[in-house]
């Protein structure tokens, strides 16, 4: 297919007026100005180089309202997007515009001179009727939409562009390729069939599959053409997209692939944009352009719904396909299928074929939390770039913004913080009280509330580059308003962490000690426009913590908000071990084990299980997984309910268990079955509590042993932990059991979560107290599967029926654990069928899935199918 530009002629301007340059710049010199937009100067840039051919100019008035109609221009070529140069009624005074008048375009950058505009008409836009029209709603949930209403001025100039030279770009100017020279890169690789792929978004293994799937289709090479413009607000930026692109590109076959760069300003307009984005790419010299699910989509609307159909971009851009004169290749979202190690377009895959993927919120979530991201789903190559972008929140910066009444204790607050944080260390911490900005930045503003306003906004500008540069900020200027507050924390939280603290002092509290006599001067109208006096404070709604120094003390304030940021993930757990903490620990009436942290390395072999609640799948395919030689002794029935309480158990214990992880030694716990006795069981009889503390190098397990607790002695592997008991006494009774398959795990996030508890005077209860080995629960179930003493259906239905009817009844254990029971029942029935019918050593089954480190799926619930699907994989690799 002939990859001509779109209208037949590329209008690369550079081109065609560089034989007057100088007499365009000598010009230049005597004409008024306009300082582009960031989106305006993208649109020029394309307009000047001849990506959006056949354009040489804004759009007048009537190619505005054609393309809005008709998607069209005067002259009949097709063009689905509006490009206009906005200004304002003020612009258009102050510079005289007026048709046939020539204006200086300039960057807003460097306010260099780009462009010089002859203007043809100046016109007013009906703002509603163009969104309505483009964006197919006038929905300000549509990020164009909202553009549209709050930044684009009154009136729209349109006329023909002379171009005097090109933005400059600092930044991957290797990849950086006009139409022109695109075109003279394909003609010298002898490309002549080029499939183009667009994106705003970072690339992983289902991308890769889909552009080399389209070219093999195609017989064509691929053109990676992401956009670096101007994208949906809350991408990723284009400087992490664009490594990532670099890492990608050595996965495709050599000579197969190019990256270049489009310096676009998207609209998100779904289908119209599609149409739009293939005539670009047409310009660029491609042959075929990939139009995927959702192609541009803004995502929901105010209502929740979609704002496109996820094929509508598909459809418009097919209704035109004939007269673009460039081939456009339809995908569908491409799915991993597990069980062949490959990714296919859904609507390829057969009815009942498992499949995994993982979600972009799901994928922001793992980066966020330095959780695994599977390699089935992206490269550790890039994985690598994203991770370097986006540390885990203990590394990233924060702001903790401080608003109250003047003299509501907050500056003393805010400078007890600063040395608890700098005491803690691993980050600058930055104070901004509200005098010392006062004086120092806005010196020369006065105290209305646009003056105040414009204040806050110099702090949250300086809060968000300090939060960018991973420091910690603490701000406590009064900040008496909503909106102003709101602003600051959207400048925020694209960079980091964002805490509003409200110091919730009464006004009176503030007034009586007030020792310099501020509010007494403003009550005799002295001072004028005081916050609480003659001038309002709108109090958060949407606070993070409320604090009273009128009720509490500094350090309590304080403790309270490191614990905030410690939930976060925003300090190590250092910070909140102080001494403090630890006396109100030591209140608590409960017996102490204590160990060094070197004993523990030594004695102790592994933590019970992950407790990161989304880590629950890797979890149950390594219980599933462990069917190990060694089979306690017991029941069937005895077993299904010590697997009932470990079931009850990972529902307490799993409790929001997110914190960061800690620089300790690596510490693993496995301590036995304290009964199977279910009298034993339950808040009634026993509580334990661990807690550990950094300050001093040791673990402490406080329990509260409750009298008048039957014991199980009939159990031959039991014993009850008493008054006197420790850590290794309770290790060495029990050697025989932490010999067996332990599994080490490098966090203590359980350990530092109970102790959080403790702190904030809370207690958690266990139904199951001493956490048994996952190995260890699943031997006696696969034994007793195993044995030929009995029916294994029959006793698996039987007991399960029992258990939902009695055990699973008690109190506090919801609907959704009988389900997973079921679940966990299956699995293990489908590992046993599996083993057995390929006839797979166990040992070497287990020791050949521990190196493979699959984390198979994301779902908070365990999917039988997708686990079927992991075994499968795993025992066809062991073949092989």
């Amino acid at each position: 297919m002939a990859n001509s530009p779109h209208g037949g002629v590329l209008k690369d301007l550079h081109i065609r007026d560089a034989h007057k340059h100088d007499e365009l710049l000598l010009e230049s010199e005597t004409l008024p100005s306009i300082v582009l937009t960031d989106r305006q100067l993208c649109d020029l840039e394309l307009i000047m180089n001849g990506g959006f051919s056949p354009l040489e100019g804004f759009m007048n008035q009537s190619d505005y309202q054609r393309v809005l109609n008709e998607l069209r221009l005067t002259n009949g070529c097709l063009f689905s997007m509006p490009i206009t140069l906005d200004v304002s009624e003020f612009d258009i005074k102050a510079l005289d515009l007026a048709p046939n008048k020539r204006v200086l375009l300039r960057d807003p950058r460097d306010d260099s001179r780009l462009a010089i505009l002859t203007v043809q008409d100046i016109y007013r836009p009906n703002k509603i009727e163009e969104a309505t029209k483009v964006f197919g709603d006038n929905d300000l949930a549509h990020p164009s939409v909202k553009y549209l209403h709050n930044h684009v001025k009154e009136y729209y100039v349109g006329g023909s562009v002379e171009a005097i030279k090109a933005p400059i770009h600092y930044d991957y100017i290797a990849h950086r390729y006009t139409p022109t020279e695109l075109r003279a890169h394909f003609k010298k690789l002898n490309w002549t069939r080029v499939v183009a792929f667009q994106t705003r978004n970072p690339m992983h293994r289902a991308h890769r599959e889909l552009t080399v799937r389209a070219a093999r289709i195609r017989q064509a090479n691929v053109l990676l053409h992401p956009v670096v413009g101007l994208t949906k607000p809350g991408d990723i930026d284009h400087y992490t997209r664009v490594r990532v692109y670099q890492a990608l590109m050595p996965k495709y076959p050599n000579g197969m692939a190019t990256l270049g760069l489009l310096p676009l300003a998207m609209r998100m307009g779904g289908p119209r944009e599609a149409l739009w984005h293939a005539i670009i790419r047409k310009n660029f010299g491609a042959s075929h352009f990939i139009i995927g699910r959702d192609h541009a989509g803004p995502g929901k609307n105010s209502k929740g719904v979609d704002f496109y159909g996820p094929y509508d971009a598909q459809a418009l851009v097919g209704k035109y396909k004939d007269e673009l004169q460039i081939e456009v290749v339809p995908f569908q979202m491409m799915t991993y299928i597990p069980e062949s190690d490959e990714y296919m377009p859904i609507d390829e895959i057969p009815k009942g074929t498992q499949t995994l993927n993982i979600s972009g919120t799901e994928l922001r979530r793992r980066l966020r939390g330095g959780l695994h991201i599977p390699e089935w789903f992206s490269y550790p190559e890039v994985v690598k770039v994203l991770r370097d972008t986006h540390p885990p929140k203990s590394k990233q910066g924060f702001t903790l913004f401080l608003t109250g009444y003047y003299n509501s204790g907050k500056d003393l607050i805010a400078k007890a913080l600063q040395v608890i944080l700098n005491e803690q260390g691993g980050r600058t911490v930055s104070l901004l009280l509200g005098e010392i900005v006062r004086s120092e930045l806005s010196s020369e503003l006065g105290f209305t509330k646009k003056a105040r306003d414009q204040n806050i906004a110099r702090i949250g500008f300086v809060s968000a580059e300090l939060t960018k540069a991973g420091a910690a900020v603490i701000a406590a200027p009064i900040a008496p308003y909503a909106d102003a507050r709101a602003h600051v924390k959207q400048a925020i939280e694209q960079y980091g962490g964002f805490y509003l603290i409200h110091v919730n002092s009464p006004l009176e509290f503030c007034i009586s000690t007030d020792r310099k006599g501020v509010y007494k001067k403003a009550q005799a109208g002295e001072i004028k426009g005081f916050t609480g006096i003659d001038d309002p404070y709108e109090a958060p709604t949407d606070a993070d913590i409320v604090v009273d120094p009128s009720k509490q003390s500094i350090s309590e304030i304080c403790h309270q908000i490191i614990l905030l940021l410690e939930k976060f993930k925003k300090v190590l757990t250092k910070a909140v071990l102080t001494k403090a903490a630890r006396n109100r620990v030591s209140k608590n009436y409960y017996s102490i084990i204590q160990s060094s942290s070197k004993q523990l390395r030594k004695t102790m072999q592994t933590l019970a299980y992950f407790l990161d609640e989304q880590e629950k799948l890797q979890k149950i395919m390594n219980q599933m997984l462990t069917v190990l030689n060694n089979t306690p002794q017991g029941s069937l029935k005895e077993e299904l309910e010590h697997l009932r309480y470990r079931v009850e158990l990972e529902r307490v214990m799993s409790l929001e268990a997110k914190f960061t992880r800690k620089q300790l030694a690596k510490v693993a716990i496995d301590l036995p079955r304290m009964s199977k006795s279910k009298r034993i069981f339950g808040n009634e009889n026993y509580t334990m509590i661990f807690t550990i503390n950094i300050a001093d190098d040791s673990l402490e397990m406080r329990y509260m042993y409750k009298e008048n607790v039957k014991t199980a002695s009939q159990f031959s592997d039991v014993t009850m932990l008493s008054q006197d008991s420790t850590i290794s006494t309770v290790l060495s009774q029990h050697s025989s059991l932490l010999k067996r398959s332990p599994i080490v795990l490098e966090d203590e996030e359980f350990l530092f979560f109970m102790y959080s508890y403790i702190t904030t005077k809370q207690q958690i209860n266990m139904e199951w107290a001493i956490v048994y080995s996952i190995f260890n629960q699943f031997n006696l179930l696969s034994k007793h599967i195993e044995s030929q003493n009995f029916e294994y259906e029959d006793a698996k239905n039987k007991e399960i029926s029992k258990l939902i009817k009695n055990s699973m009844s008690t109190e506090g254990v919801e609907r959704a654990e009988t389900a997973r029971l079921k679940r966990v029942f299956d699995l293990v029935d489908y590992v046993r069928k599996t083993i057995e019918k390929d006839q797979i050593d166990l040992e070497t089954f287990l020791e050949k899935i521990r190196p493979l480190n699959f984390t198979f799926n994301y779902l908070k619930e365990v999917e039988p199918e997708e686990f079927r699907n992991l075994v499968n994989l795993v025992l066809e690799k062991i073949k092989n």
